[in-house]
């Protein structure tokens, strides 16, 4: 099953269990880039992005 398919059929589970921090979801990071995969779901996702985008320049 494809991580995005878990994540969406997740996220309406969440919305009713901690409506307050629903934006979380919707501001969720799930990128690949070759074997690796990064998937965020945090307040400063877009930060945590660029450190994982950094971290792979780093190694190619």
């Amino acid at each position: 099953m494809p991580l995005g398919f878990f994540f969406s059929s997740q996220t309406v589970k969440f919305k009713d269990y901690r409506p307050e921090e629903y934006y979380l979801i919707e501001k969720h990071v799930l990128k690949s880039n070759g074997p690796f995969v990064f998937f965020a779901v945090l307040k400063d996702a877009d930060r945590m992005e660029r450190a994982f985008d950094e971290a792979l320049k780093q190694t190619t």
